[in-house]
């Protein structure tokens, strides 16, 4: 219940640049979603910031998720693309009640041509590996919704200089800023061209952009908490007529 209660307060924490992966779940690659994502935190990066007066906390705290995030999508992507027919078969009938579920699994498996086909062990082998993804997710959920939080109350706090950030990376100058000044140069010649006030706003918007990054990472992993409801339902009701 906590993960949902907090998954439900991060989407409406975030405004915007957060895919929507619960409209394509029952056709989308999970393992090529992974995949990007980790690509996408690949080139945001990790580097601890140099100071930022007043904003450090929540700068380190975005990059130690971030990175923490990009350890379990790539377990989850290496399970993605080693149980694509569990989770296909999963998504398909998530909704059945378990009778209905244990029964369309021994159908399955009366078709299979051989044990390496049948669905019911793979099932049991995926819901064995999914426990320690799932724990770390919940725990980094609770986390992001945290951040989230504070970052919306500092980014309104400093609405003008994040205006100006914006404003600077629109006009692709911000990036190179951003890597070299933010997070360390030896270029000092671009360090004296930003204000501090650009500064600030230039560090706010890479720990939103991290946190939202973090927060996609999440909610893709969140869906086979959707899917597997219905093998941990099924799993209490064989346990019942023990």
């Amino acid at each position: 219940m906590k993960k949902y209660i907090a998954v439900c307060i991060l989407a409406a924490t975030l405004s915007s640049g957060c895919m929507s992966t619960s409209e394509n779940a029952a056709t989308m690659d999970r393992a090529a979603a992974a995949t990007d994502l980790i690509s996408r935190m690949d080139e945001v990066g990790y580097a601890k910031v140099a100071h930022v007066p007043g904003v450090d906390q929540l700068l380190h705290s975005a990059s130690s998720i971030l990175e923490r995030q990009r350890s379990v999508i790539e377990m989850y992507q290496a399970q993605s693309t080693n149980h694509r027919d569990v989770q296909a078969f999963l998504y398909a009938n998530k909704d059945l009640e378990p009778l209905a579920l244990e029964q369309a699994i021994v159908e399955f498996d009366a078709g299979a041509l051989n044990d390496e086909e049948k669905i019911g062990p793979k099932i049991q082998v995926y819901r064995a590996a999914s426990e320690q993804i799932f724990e770390e997710n919940v725990e980094l959920a609770v986390e992001l919704t945290v951040q989230l939080g504070i970052s919306a109350a500092i980014l309104a706090q400093n609405g003008e200089a994040v205006t100006d950030a914006i404003s600077i990376k629109a006009a692709d100058y911000g990036v190179n800023m951003l890597t070299s000044s933010i997070f360390g140069s030896d270029d000092q010649a671009d360090e004296d061209k930003e204000t501090e006030h650009t500064h600030m706003g230039l560090a706010l918007l890479a720990a939103k952009d991290r946190l939202e990054l973090a927060y996609e990472a999440n909610e893709l992993i969140d869906l086979e908490l959707d899917t597997i409801k219905a093998v941990e339902a099924l799993q209490l009701e064989l346990e019942a007529r023990r």
